[in-house]
């Protein structure tokens, strides 16, 4: 019986919304085997504070939704989600809560888009606020269904008479246009805060309110902590108009390996500075999820390596092993000198799919013929398939054409399309 991973191997992502409220993260774990890996949370919100003299401040609220979130119906050939999402603010002093109610949509043409983890729906709205600390509570309500979250988190808007400088918002330097006339950038803006996707240029705004009109110099610092090497520096200056200055920076995909950074930005003004440092991981959401467990990682190679090789990939403690498994990847990067490894990601991504679609109960879907096969060269150019024919001896067949040849793999399907065991492997020229 062949099982899904959704079914046998992780907790489905929508059973997040069953708690009514938390304190945010961005992160969740998702388990995978004896392990876990991180994911987004399906909805990320920050607060983006934007003083504005006068003693107030904007408080930007971008949110984004992903696509599997939303509750879609039909109506005739698109899909359309709605929701409705409250932000209130309550300072911790006065007691005062400011509150944003407000409401947004999507409209999809594609079924599968609704379901791509990798699409999100990005909505936001503000708030004028005086400085002070607050608590925020959002709520999430999809007007479709019954599903609801709320989330809750902190902030502190201090009091400033010369400068103040706003945190950095991500945005995507890849998508150049996004009309959204309460957010100040251009560019398609993030709502995470405290990581990055790997593989992905990373772009900051940066903005700062002074009381004189001079430019500011910015002097901005990527830093590995467990190194303490600088990995990206950009000198520059910002200014702007009415009191606001601001300015982007790219910092390229080939960079930001997996891990933990620190953003350290340094105003300079009236022959004074502000330090601002910001933790962050760079984190490979989409990593193919065999990766994240160590064992896993290794056994399927057997495919590919001799035995003596394959035997040295399995010896030493923890750490050792770890170590020769990042190096035998390295050794065959094609882009070497990035992080990312075209190779690899399509190694594993084929032992996800081995296990998604190959699995029973007997045996995880990389241990079987089809697996095997299936790691080793991929999905088939064709398949001629007659498991469930009324014939003594029913078959499939994978067949791959390369190199002016043709391999044909032969399965024998054993209680009809449940399980297959290799019976025949041949290559002939065309």
């Amino acid at each position: 019986m062949r099982v899904s991973i959704a079914h046998c191997l992780i907790i489905i992502l929508l059973s997040l919304p069953l708690f009514s409220q938390s304190p945010y993260q961005e992160i969740y774990q998702k388990t995978f085997f004896k392990g876990q890996y991180p994911q987004k949370t399906p909805i990320l919100f920050r607060a983006y504070p934007v003083y504005n003299g006068n003693g107030q401040y904007t408080v930007y609220i971008p949110v984004e939704i992903s696509n599997r979130f939303f509750q879609f119906v039909v109506k005739g050939e698109t899909y359309n989600a709605q929701a409705e999402l409250e932000a209130h603010f309550k300072n911790h002093k006065t007691g005062a809560v400011v509150s944003r109610i407000w409401q947004t949509t999507l409209s999809v043409n594609d079924f599968e888009q609704t379901r791509d983890k990798r699409r999100v729906h990005f909505t936001a709205d503000s708030a004028a606020l005086p400085p002070g600390k607050y608590d925020i509570l959002l709520k999430y309500r999809d007007k479709n269904g019954e599903r609801s979250i709320a989330f809750s988190q902190k902030l502190t808007l201090p009091e400033t008479t010369d400068f103040y400088a706003s945190p950095p918002l991500f945005y995507y330097p890849d998508i150049l246009t996004f009309q959204q006339n309460f957010i100040p950038i251009t560019n398609y803006p993030s709502s995470l805060q405290m990581s990055w996707d790997f593989n992905r240029d990373m772009g900051l705004f940066l903005q700062v309110w002074r009381a004189d009109s001079a430019i500011i110099p910015v002097k901005i610092e990527l830093i590995n902590p467990e190194s303490g090497a600088t990995v990206f520096r950009k000198d520059t200056t910002f200014s702007g108009n009415n009191h606001l200055a601001s300015g982007k920076v790219v910092i390229p995909a080939i960079v930001l390996y997996e891990g933990k950074y620190r953003l350290k930005t340094m105003y300079y003004f009236n022959g004074d500075s502000t330090r601002k440092i910001i933790p962050f991981d760079v984190v490979w959401f989409d990593k193919p999820i065999s990766l994240w467990d160590e064992a896993l990682a290794v056994k399927p190679l057997q495919y590919i390596v001799d035995e003596t090789e394959f035997k040295a990939l399995n010896d030493g403690n923890r750490e050792e092993r770890a170590q020769k498994l990042r190096e035998f990847w390295e050794k065959r990067d094609p882009t070497p000198g990035t992080p990312f490894n075209e190779l690899e990601k399509e190694f594993y991504s084929r032992v996800d799919s081995s296990l998604a679609r190959f699995s029973t109960r007997r045996k995880l879907g990389w241990e079987s013929d089809l697996g095997k096969v299936f790691i080793s060269n991929g999905p088939p150019d064709k398949i001629d398939d007659h498991s469930l024919d009324p014939i003594p001896n029913p078959y499939m067949r994978w067949i791959y054409y390369a190199d002016g040849k043709e391999f044909i793999y032969t399965f024998r399907a054993v209680d009809g399309r449940k399980e297959y065991e290799l019976i025949d492997s041949t290559e002939r020229n065309l």
